[in-house]
């Protein structure tokens, strides 16, 4: 047996000597970069978030203000929208511009984790870290949504390079790591979950040297983080008049006493093989949370107290401090391929490690001498398998959604149709003369405003015993239409399917529009119903 075999949990020895050809860099950085630009298109993935964003980075390209559906916002700070505004003044009012820096995101995510990972490992477990992540279609699907997540995540792993360059003896580089820190904030406010955490990086020691940088480089980011929380809480309630709606959650989470979050701990802990599952496969289902989740689970830990014992004590605490910060916030819902997003380079990085540890033990109890090469060739195989599961949805984004993008029907095919009544519906709002207002679900609220232009009221949300009190909800409806008596349509979703939020509750409210004498159907689709208000007068 080798020495360096028994020293495996403490050193990366067996690596040594070995690192990927240039020719292979750049060929992978080409692949990887045609595959992300192919998609993106010049149509929108529509979700509500992203439809908040676009509307608020429309209302300051005008000069409207930071404003969205009539009111100023206090729903989330205002870095993307800025960006957003700038495309649009810059490029108009199309979505190739905003869909092209998603995608740019991902691409500096990938370059700034080959950087990292380097210093963490070697270049051949960086390179693989890159195909692997660069491959997984929650990564990809993510990069390429006007959401926070993809340029919070480029940001959080600009900060991590920084710290390196920093602690290598720059001093530059800690204003550096205080204004990505301030920027991650300012484009997502959640990100907190995770530049908290983020003090155990800086915080890990070097061995035989003083760690007064880290110190230094930890109050500065807690002091960003606390001290520009404070000022985007302090602006959202003297601007808004009220608590802003992520201060709001976050005070109802936590004053819910310790066996609520117990209880959320746990169920967010549950969700974590499934996440993993889908992160790796980009396919879902118990089966293959005990096929696959659950052995990439245990993996995984292995590899990061193997970068503990080696000395990269940061990245096993910042994995499961994140993920307990999210449990901990919103249970088993928050643990999410998309909220995981900053990290999931990092849990390939435990894989890999915890995979060649794997290897080793394996050919140890075997009394046999495993080589650099088969080690190679393992991890090889395990990220071709990774790309082959992701394949087809990889290529169907990148490749059928952006040929569908050139054509009417794209859609009516992408998220199974789910909006494309939604664009008919917001077409014909806009298109109306009526200066009402309009009444929606809030799934849909984000988007018809967006969409139409138009301010769009939450219909009420029935609470659990109205669904077997009929009565109780038609009142609450009743109740709704007669203080709000500028409502001029009436958006209702009324099909049976596992999607609909409040098919039930529809139901009564289609019931009642039906059965009285103001209200007009004006469009009656497979999904959606929309009421006009006619007078009798």
């Amino acid at each position: 047996m080798h020495k360096y075999e028994s020293t495996l949990f403490f050193s990366s020895e067996w690596r040594e000597g070995y690192a990927p050809a240039r020719r292979y860099l750049i060929i992978t950085g080409i692949l990887v970069s045609l595959i992300f630009l192919i998609g993106v298109t010049n149509k929108w993935w529509p979700t509500p978030d992203s439809a908040l964003y676009l509307s608020l980075g429309r209302s300051l390209a005008e000069g409207n203000g930071y404003y969205f559906n009539g009111s100023p916002c206090n729903i989330v700070t205002p870095g993307l929208p800025l960006i957003l505004a700038g495309l649009r003044i810059l490029f108009g009012d199309g979505f190739w511009a905003p869909n092209l820096f998603e995608a740019l995101c991902g691409l500096v995510i990938l370059l700034f984790v080959y950087l990292v990972v380097s210093r963490i490992s070697d270049r051949f477990i960086a390179l693989m870290c890159v195909l692997g992540v660069g491959s997984s279609f929650t990564f990809y699907y993510q990069t390429h949504r006007v959401l926070t997540d993809a340029p919070f995540a480029a940001i959080f792993w600009m900060l991590i390079y920084s710290w390196y360059r920093y602690r290598d003896g720059s001093a530059g580089w800690l204003i550096i790591i205080v204004l990505l820190s301030a920027v991650g904030l300012f484009i997502r406010a959640p990100g907190a979950l995770i530049l908290i955490p983020l003090v155990a990086l800086v915080l890990e020691r070097t061995s035989g040297k003083s760690n007064k940088k880290g110190l230094l480089a930890a109050a500065a980011i807690l002091f960003i983080v606390f001290t520009e929380m404070g000022v985007f809480y302090w602006l959202g309630h003297e601007y808004t008049g009220g608590t802003p709606l992520y201060a709001q959650a976050a005070f109802s989470r936590f004053s819910t006493g310790i066996r609520a979050i117990l209880f959320r701990v746990g169920g967010g802990m549950v969700g974590v093989p499934f996440a993993l599952t889908e992160m790796f496969t980009s396919q879902d289902g118990l089966f293959l949370v005990i096929l696959v989740g659950l052995p990439i689970l245990i993996i995984g830990g292995i590899g990061g107290a193997i970068l503990w014992k080696r000395g990269h004590r940061f990245v096993l605490p910042l994995i499961v401090l994140c993920i307990l910060g999210l449990t901990i916030s919103g249970g088993y819902g928050a643990i999410r391929p998309r909220y995981l997003l900053p990290i999931q380079p990092l849990l390939f990085l435990a894989v890999l490690e915890g995979l060649c540890w794997c290897i080793w033990k394996f050919y140890q109890r075997k009394g046999k001498n495993v080589s650099s090469a088969t080690y190679r060739k393992v991890v090889m195989v395990f990220i071709l398998l990774v790309i082959i599961s992701n394949a087809p949805k990889v290529l169907r984004n990148a490749v059928y959604y952006s040929y569908l993008s050139h054509t009417r029907r794209y859609y009516e095919v992408i998220m199974s149709g789910e909006y494309a009544e939604v664009f008919e519906i917001a077409h014909m709002l806009r298109k109306s003369g009526d200066k009402g207002l309009i009444a929606a679900d809030a799934h849909e609220r984000s988007i018809l405003h967006f969409l139409s232009g138009k301010i769009v009221l939450d219909l009420p949300t029935v609470k659990n015993r109205g669904k077997c009190n009929p009565a109780h909800a038609e009142r609450l409806y009743k109740d709704f239409l007669a203080s709000h008596k500028d409502i001029g349509f009436i958006v209702v979703r009324f099909s049976n399917d596992t999607h609909a939020r409040s098919a039930i509750l529809n139901k009564r409210l289609i019931n009642m529009l039906d059965n009285g004498p103001h209200w007009k159907i004006c469009y009656n689709g497979k999904r959606y119903r929309v009421y006009q208000f006619v007078s009798t007068q």
